[in-house]
């Protein structure tokens, strides 16, 4: 099969890395030919987190846009399948993208709600906001992150489960009784700059709990400083973010209750239990299915948080039984052992013949 792949980023970008580009092997292996064509230009995450070259970011924009769409309109009937990172253009109507895919056969991927941004002005919700599910009823495939996708689309869309998953042997739990029974206890979060916003939530609590007992906040990512909290910032890098989530003691992720947020996928939280961590973990969705009592705790509410990470810092013990689970839990779950043989069988799945005929 000839397959082209819509990414929004190059590699650099880790939502395309991770759930298009890291399964060319699987593909290759059984004889499809994948083709990508990013959006932007590769270099743009950098500039976009170093908040540099603006000229150069929205001139690439425009490019990717442009040329995108010429390519498709030339070139779409020379693949079997396109593969879509949730929608061709942001902010684009819908009837457009359509008339770009024409009658190929295309999935639609989604590892974020991006209809919740259409939702919240009344002319944005009036143009757009019928947009990507009727992209997505129209689609050969839809493939989701998380089961609550299951609850935004309708019956007749053809949607079934993909999460973001990792190279399961690239991770290494420390061996029991060295590092991780060091102090300070390293509490960690890896993430973007534009998602950093979300450890302002525990920052009361980080601040009484660093008042109370030896830790550090650990940041892979993001350059954020939160007062009255020991802090390290490391710069993020695919060579290096497994060995560091290694040498920490808890993984974290909380999030605000959002339709935006409701979509994500809870991937920090197989980053860390992929390194032999515990977790803690706001009560949305993808997190709910992710978590389980042997490998970690749900907080829903501030006071939760304050209770859970305390008995994890007082109990090297627990951080490791709770870290030896969720390694368990990811390699049997979320890997590509697991999942890349899984994504082909789907895509191999798809009746494109009959799909075509539908479009006429």
């Amino acid at each position: 099969m000839k397959i082209l792949v819509l990414p929004k980023y190059h590699e650099e970008g880790s939502s395309s890395r991770y759930r298009y580009y890291n399964y060319r092997e699987y593909f290759k292996q059984s004889g499809d030919m994948l083709f990508f064509l990013p959006l932007l230009y590769n270099g743009y995450v950098d500039d976009l987190y170093k908040k540099k070259n603006k000229l150069k970011r929205v001139a690439g924009m425009a490019y990717g846009i442009l040329y995108r769409a010429a390519y498709l309109l030339a070139k779409r009937s020379r693949f079997d399948l396109l593969i879509i990172e949730k929608e061709l253009f942001t902010y684009c109507p819908g009837f457009i993208e359509q008339l770009l895919l024409g009658k190929t056969a295309y999935v639609l991927d989604f590892d974020d709600n991006i209809t919740a941004r259409y939702l919240h002005h009344p002319l944005l919700k009036k143009i757009l906001g019928g947009k990507i599910s009727t992209l997505a009823e129209k689609a050969a495939l839809v493939t989701a992150g998380n089961h609550w996708y299951g609850s935004i689309f309708s019956r007749t869309t053809r949607l079934k489960y993909l999460p973001t998953v990792v190279f399961f042997d690239r991770y290494q739990a420390q061996p029991a009784g060295l590092e991780k029974s060091t102090k300070p206890v390293s509490i960690v979060w890896i993430g973007s700059p534009g998602t950093a916003r979300y450890l302002t939530l525990l920052e009361k609590i980080l601040a009484s709990l660093a008042s109370d007992h030896n830790i550090e906040l650990v940041v892979i990512g993001a350059n954020i400083q939160i007062p009255n909290i020991p802090m390290r910032t490391l710069q993020w890098s695919a060579a290096t973010e497994a060995e560091e989530l290694s040498k920490c003691h808890i993984g974290i992720m909380p999030l605000e209750d959002t339709l935006w947020e409701k979509g994500k996928c809870g991937f920090k939280l197989i980053q860390y239990m992929a390194a032999g961590l515990p977790v803690v973990g706001s009560p949305l969705p993808a997190n709910l299915e992710i978590i389980t009592e042997e490998t970690g705790f749900i907080a829903n509410d501030l006071q939760e948080w304050g209770e859970h990470l305390s008995l994890l810092i007082n109990s090297p013990e627990l951080r490791e039984t709770m870290g030896q689970a969720g390694r368990k839990r990811v390699k049997e779950h979320y890997s590509y052992e697991r999942w890349g043989p899984e994504f082909v069988k789907m895509i191999h799945a798809i009746d494109i013949r009959d799909h075509a005929k539908k479009q006429i």
